[in-house]
């Protein structure tokens, strides 16, 4: 549910409603850089901050771990596997160009595309040039 709160695990006064809830924890993240080096972050979900010392207890229960491997799980299962393995058959068109040739490319201009390169050319042409020091 986006709407539900969360508590911030930087400030026990933050209750943060779950769809803002990452945007919250980078800006409360800066606001406590002395919680930071306490905390660690989930491997599984990003949102989970805990006590760097409970992070092995953490990982073992976390219950986006067990999505992961329900997703693994059906990844490595025959049909799916079957299915990523498939080769293309499909051939690239031919190509005439030699980007190995020297010189240079140019597209048709239009006209009016043509009179702002050439407007554009006068107006560098009326500017001074301004020596360095």
């Amino acid at each position: 549910d986006p709407d539900r709160l969360i508590q911030c695990p930087y400030d026990n006064h933050h209750k943060i409603r779950a769809r803002r809830f990452p945007y919250h924890l980078v800006k409360c993240r800066k606001n406590h850089p002395e919680l930071e080096k306490l905390l660690a972050t989930c491997p599984f979900n990003a949102r989970h901050l805990v006590p760097k010392a409970d992070l092995g207890d953490h990982v073992s229960k976390c219950k986006d771990k067990r999505l992961i491997e329900q997703d693994i799980a059906r990844c490595s299962s025959g049909s799916q596997r079957d299915e990523m393995n498939v080769v293309s058959t499909r051939k690239a068109p031919p190509c005439d160009e030699d980007w190995e040739k020297g010189g240079y490319f140019f597209l048709p201009c239009s006209a009016a595309f043509s009179q702002v390169l050439s407007s554009i050319s006068a107006w560098d042409a009326m500017i001074p040039e301004m020596p360095f020091t």
